[in-house]
């Protein structure tokens, strides 16, 4: 009997006779699309590790075929490839798709003539044991992603009866079913028609448009601003989700007499002064411009150029318009916006931008008066739909002569045909949405774009460059081309970061390094805007060995924490927003891993550019709770770079006067309490502060109301911290000298009281800004934590955070904690799964031999006889599980796996290789299977070093 026979066997009594019972990961489960849970990822990673697949669906639709693509791309160079059988019911599947699925090499497809083929299965070969997923999601990304779905997820080995009888129906289907090949595309596409949409999703353009949710919430804003007596207000709403349209509806509630809409280019105009009539109604001569060639008359609602109005401003007077409106408003710090700004004196002026946060000094938030009335990020547009979702896919670049594309790349070689066909090849497997190619291709160099044009055309794909000296005469020509079909591609190096509209545009591909977060989303952002049929973006990243390749998981996710163990969630998990996909190959991954772990991610360039947005944003000084607010440098960067907030002002240039003395004391707030781990100190220093003396049953009751647990243990914990006991070490002041070596709290018998030497700091009205700051912050961060247990599953902490939230009676040094620690039956077991160093791999080979089994080995000269032993034998212990990948990704902090136990019978005991001393191993069992992404992520980036070490 093998370990799996076991595995299954727990689950299966587990999932079928008694829920209370352990479970593993093979266990049956209902999978669906709630709670960040999509049976999208579940497809996803069953694919990414099986050995050969088949699937049984009736509809596909093209969007999804791009990350799967991704995932066969990878498998075929593994030699793994699988079998698909659809078919042609209610001619759902358009020609597209199995044209799709014909650029597939490792994939067999078929098709069933059986009528009202509706099945949707999918069943994958681990080799120990198989999966099978049956249920009523189809490959579509609606399905995988949003829709009220149930599918079964079973495992078994292959005599298993339930999957005989799938591999036997699966069987007879296949071989009844006729190959997809080029001719029967050929008679499909002659006898297709597109299905016939509901009356909902045919509605015309001419109709009647109505503002979405976040409109609404937009105008409802700036509504309330205008009754409150404000004079001006900023939106901010991602390219492409509708600022026209918003900006109309405003209009429409205000009922202003007279209305001014500015933008810098006259196509800009002409396309706004229809979103108006259309939104507003009204009749043509209640339209007009402002240009060289003509003037508005009396028309109520006029439209200029800014380049206009700053020639002829005496031509307007300051009070003609009551409401103003500028477009593109993060111009405005040029003088021909100044002028124009500072002569109009309308009721009300709204600005209109997506991206506000500039790389010069103009303050954007202060022209307006720091009045935020809306904002519209791209990740909330996608979620809500208001944007054309895309399908990202991020590949390797084209490695020549056994070098890949870098910055240094010489031209020469960025323009080999063998890159050229690289890109081609590459852009033609991933495809795009529709039947006609509309590709923007974003390059380093203006020679390259211009190379790449001619090579692309000789190829058989029209292109054209563009470049900065081009004029907009030129540029709108050459963007006609590109709508109209006769160009397949334009290229450029950054004309079209932004103030284009190119609504067809459904292929993006970037042959550049991601040096700029923002740049990055500007040139996504170009094919995001909707049109009519078009249905997904496809979006190709070329990953060289590029320095900044670290930026684009953050650019995907517009994360600003400045977490490296962020940046690695995401580029692990692949996140979708709404139902767009974020993918990357093999080799692609591994660029952006090598950029994310050498990346300075907090540098002081990096940190004060997020502390100058931020403060324009405020038009204050932030404090560290704003920064959490804002989802931008996360606690821990303050603690750990600067030990206490006002030491990073002073690193930002701004003054701070603090009596030296009460320094430590923030240290100690910012260091041990910020990060939110656990509140209960949190709270306590919160209640005295507003009333320097309290009951016991008061606290008490205020943990319960805030749904914290509470026992003795954890209040004498909370007591020792904030006494500072906890930190002498063995009856020495130890760490507690570098808090000040100063006591935060009295206890009398029932009453706890705020010590006087703090009651006395808190006098000083600076020190008061910053202890309240540094509690706010901590209750801010508490808020990712579970407070109901000590610990939050697949949450990080260090071991040091391990042993003061598990109540241990005094501070430990990691050096003293080592690989386990044990407090009582409490053990505390931390392991680094991918250790640099040679030695300490050998050593401690720890494996995880599934998602719920890790092996796992003592201290060296260590026997099963040794006290060490003893305890992790111990049936009564309570096993906490930490788990790191590496010191270089994760430097001290681990995540956390929960309970665990040890195998029975799995202890062992053998010699060190080289030492010849004694050590011994078990095999844990873990209560809760890890996450699947995280697990793939350890072992395949485990593989991955493994290989590289063996082949360098």
């Amino acid at each position: 009997m093998t370990w799996i026979d076991d595995q299954l066997r727990a689950d299966l009594q587990n999932g079928f006779i008694d829920g209370s019972l352990p479970a593993g990961a093979l266990g049956p489960e209902i999978l669906t699309n709630r709670q960040g849970n999509t049976i999208f990822n579940e497809i996803k990673n069953e694919l990414r590790t099986c050995t050969n697949f088949k699937m049984a669906v009736a509809f596909i639709t093209p969007a999804v075929l791009v990350p799967i693509k991704s995932i066969m791309m990878d498998l075929a160079q593994k030699g793994v490839g699988g079998e698909l059988l659809t078919g042609t019911y209610l001619q759902f599947n358009s020609p597209q798709v199995f044209a799709e699925l014909m650029k597939i090499p490792n994939l067999k497809v078929r098709l069933t003539g059986e009528v009202g083929f509706h099945q949707k299965g999918y069943w994958f070969d681990h080799q120990d044991y198989e999966t099978l997923i049956i249920g009523s999601a189809n490959l579509t990304m609606d399905a995988l992603l949003k829709n009220a779905e149930w599918c079964l997820k079973v495992s078994s080995k292959h005599q298993g009866a339930v999957i005989q009888q799938f591999a036997a129906e699966f069987g007879n289907q296949w071989q009844a079913g006729v190959q997809l090949n080029a001719a029967w595309l050929t008679a499909y596409q002659k006898g297709w028609q597109a299905p016939v949409l509901s009356t909902a999703s045919q509605t015309s353009q001419s109709d009647l448009i109505t503002p979405n949710a976040m409109q609404k919430a937009a105008c409802k804003r700036i509504e309330a601003l205008c009754q409150a007596g404000e004079k001006r207000a900023l939106v901010i709403s991602a390219t492409g989700t509708g600022k026209t349209y918003l900006a109309a509806f405003a209009v429409q509630n205000a009922q202003p007499n007279r209305v001014l809409v500015i933008a810098h280019r006259e196509q800009l105009l002409l396309k706004a002064r229809a979103s108006f009539q259309k939104i507003i109604g009204g009749q043509d001569q209640d339209y007009g411009f402002f240009t060289s060639q003509q003037t508005p008359g009396t028309a109520r609602y006029v439209f200029a150029t800014v380049q206009t109005l700053a020639r002829h401003l005496d031509q307007i007077g300051p009070a003609d318009f009551d409401y103003v409106i500028i477009d593109e408003v993060h111009h405005a710090g040029a003088a021909s916006y100044q002028k124009i700004i500072n002569w109009l004196q309308p009721r009300f002026l709204l600005g209109l931008t997506a991206t506000p946060d500039r790389t010069d000094d103009f303050n954007v938030y202060a022209l307006f008066n720091y009045q935020l009335a809306y904002e519209i990020r791209l990740q909330e547009a996608l979620s809500e739909r208001m944007l054309c979702p895309f399908q990202f896919v991020g590949v390797s670049d084209y490695v020549w002569q056994g070098q890949t594309v870098s910055e240094k790349t010489p031209l020469k070689h960025l323009i080999q045909p063998e890159r050229v066909d690289w890109i081609i090849k590459v852009a033609d497997y991933y495809g795009h949405d529709g039947d006609v190619l509309h590709g923007l291709i974003f390059c380093s160099r203006t020679k390259e774009a211009q190379e790449l044009a001619a090579l692309l055309t000789q190829k058989g794909y029209p292109a054209q460059a563009l470049t900065g000296q081009d004029s907009a005469a030129k540029r709108e020509q050459a963007v006609a081309r590109l709508q109209a079909g006769e160009l397949v591609y334009l290229i450029t190096v950054d004309v079209f970061n932004e103030g284009i509209d190119i609504p067809c545009v459904n292929q993006v591909i970037m042959l550049r390094d991601t040096q700029s977060a923002i740049v990055f989303l500007q040139q996504l952002g170009r094919g995001l805007r909707k049109a009519v049929g078009k249905q997904f973006l496809t979006v190709i990243d070329f990953i060289g060995n590029y320095q900044h390749n670290y930026l684009i998981p953050q650019a995907l996710t517009d994360d600003h924490s400045h977490q490296r163990s962020r940046a690695l969630q995401t580029l692990r998990a692949e996140p979708t927003l709404g139902i767009s996909t974020i993918s990357f190959t093999r080799l692609a991954y591994e660029r952006i891993l090598a950029s994310v772990e050498k990346a300075q991610l907090t540098g002081m360039s990096l940190l004060k550019s997020e502390f100058s947005q931020l403060k324009q944003r405020l038009g204050r000084t932030p404090l560290m709770a704003d920064f959490q607010r804002a989802g931008i440098l996360d606690e821990s960067i303050f603690a750990e770079k600067f030990k206490t907030y006002p030491r990073f002002l002073q690193k930002m240039g701004t003054t701070v006067n603090l009596n030296p003395q009460t320094e430590p004391v923030l240290q100690f707030l910012t260091e041990e309490l910020a990060n939110g781990k656990r509140q209960h100190e949190l709270i306590l220093l919160a209640m005295l502060t507003k009333q320097s003396t309290i009951t016991v049953a008061d606290y008490q009751a205020q943990l319960h109301q805030n749904g914290c647990w509470v026992d003795d243990a954890t209040l004498a914990s909370v007591k020792r911290v904030l006494t500072l006991e906890y930190y002498l070490t063995k009856g020495k002041i130890g760490s507690r000298i570098r808090y000040g070596n100063q006591s935060l709290i009295i206890t009398t018998g029932q009453q706890i009281q705020l010590h006087p030497q703090i009651q006395n700091y808190l006098r000083d009205a600076e020190f008061r800004l910053f202890w309240n700051d540094a509690i706010e912050t901590g209750r801010l961060q508490a808020e990712k934590y579970d407070q109901k247990q000590p610990l939050t599953l697949n949450q990080r902490y260090t071991r040091m955070d391990a042993v003061k939230l598990l109540n241990n009676a005094q501070y430990m040094v990691p050096n003293g904690i080592g690989g386990y620690y044990f407090m009582g039956e409490t053990g505390i077991l931390f392991v680094t799964y991918h250790h640099s160093n040679t030695r300490a791999a050998i050593d401690f080979d720890n494996q995880f031999r599934s998602r719920t089994q890790l092996s796992f080995y003592s201290k060296t000269n260590r026997t099963l006889n040794s006290r060490d032993a003893e305890k992790l034998l111990n049936p009564n212990a309570s096993l906490h599980l930490f788990v790191k990948n590496s010191d270089e990704q994760d430097q001290s902090q681990f995540v956390y796996l929960g309970l665990c136990q040890v195998m029975p019978g799995s202890a062992h005991e053998f010699l060190q290789k080289g030492t010849n001393k004694p050590i011994f191993g078990v095999e844990l069992l873990l209560k809760h299977p890890v996450d699947q992404a995280l697990y793939l992520a350890w072992q395949n980036e485990r593989a991955a070093h493994q290989f590289h070490q063996e082949n360098s």
